[in-house]
């Protein structure tokens, strides 16, 4: 909280409320990561305050674990709103065409790239789900070099935090993923949406729904994928083949590695018994799960 603002001696000065604690970045480097009901707890925290200052027209544009800080009592407080953007303001007064405001692991595509679209509340949102994630996790889900990270999240989309911790529930799998979409207008479109998610999210009868983009085909769909690709190659020539659905199983040498996906479309590589590698493309019904049409090279 702000105090007072003034002049002194032509020095300008903020009185501020002081905070003893430490900061959650403190906190992760001391401890690793944070047990999901206490970081759901903090992020509900952190949201409403997020919230309340996007009701306002202002946009943090650097949440971060640096910028919370967890005080004596355990409660999550925002901190430095330096590179806030407020709505009272032209975007030209507060902001350099191409320039870049924020921490890499934690900026939003469309601050990656002003191309993608503006700086909305919904950019502080996607930075609230890898704030999340890395509570969840102990990591950021993007590593590297600075230029690295900027690619990733711009292109990539992060492991799901269960598979690094296989403890997390489903449910907030399902939020860090549609916190972090690089679709803006696939995110949650208000913390107040977020809230409500989050307050249910251990609540065994409610179930999330998965974004598309971190879903998995089932194993009988790869298997139906792997033996359909078989068939193509041995029809000979490695230009681009098409097949369909097939229905045999998948033996245990035969293993099948995702590369990524987009929607119902997929992109993965084949390993072979004979350790030979053959790039697949196919496109999946969302709702059976069963493959319309593929092609491999």
């Amino acid at each position: 909280a702000m105090y007072d603002a003034g002049k002194i001696n032509g020095i300008h000065f903020l009185a501020m409320e002081f905070v003893e604690g430490e900061t959650l970045a403190e906190f992760l480097k001391n401890n690793g990561q944070v047990e999901p009901t206490q970081a759901v707890s903090w992020l509900i925290a952190i949201a409403e305050a997020v919230g309340y200052a996007h009701e306002r027209g202002i946009v943090h544009r650097d949440l971060k674990p640096a910028n919370v800080m967890i005080d004596k009592s355990g409660k999550p407080i925002v901190t430095d709103f330096g590179l806030a953007q407020c709505k009272a303001f032209d975007e030209e007064e507060i902001s350099v065409f191409g320039a870049f405001y924020g921490t890499p692991a934690y900026a939003a595509p469309e601050q990656v790239d002003g191309n993608l679209g503006p700086v909305t509340p919904v950019t502080d949102l996607y930075s609230l789900g890898v704030l999340l994630y890395h509570m969840l996790t102990g990591k950021i889900p993007f590593g590297g070099s600075v230029i690295t990270m900027m690619q990733q999240a711009l292109s990539t989309p992060p492991p799901l935090p269960s598979e690094l911790q296989a403890s997390i529930p489903a449910n907030l799998d399902a939020i860090c993923s549609k916190l972090m979409q690089k679709e803006a207008t696939q995110r949650y479109q208000s913390a107040a949406d977020l809230i409500e998610d989050l307050r249910q999210c251990f609540d065994p009868n409610k179930v999330i729904k998965l974004p598309k983009s971190h879903r998995r085909p089932s194993r009988w769909v790869l298997a139906s994928l792997f033996v359909g690709l078989l068939a193509v190659i041995a029809a000979g020539g490695m230009s681009w083949m098409y097949f369909s659905k097939a229905s045999l199983p998948l033996t245990a040498s035969q293993q099948i590695h995702p590369l990524l996906s987009t929607g119902s479309f997929w992109k993965g590589r084949f390993t072979f018994d004979d350790a030979t590698y053959h790039d697949v493309e196919l496109q999946v019904n969302d709702v059976t799960g069963q493959i319309i049409h593929g092609k491999y090279k």
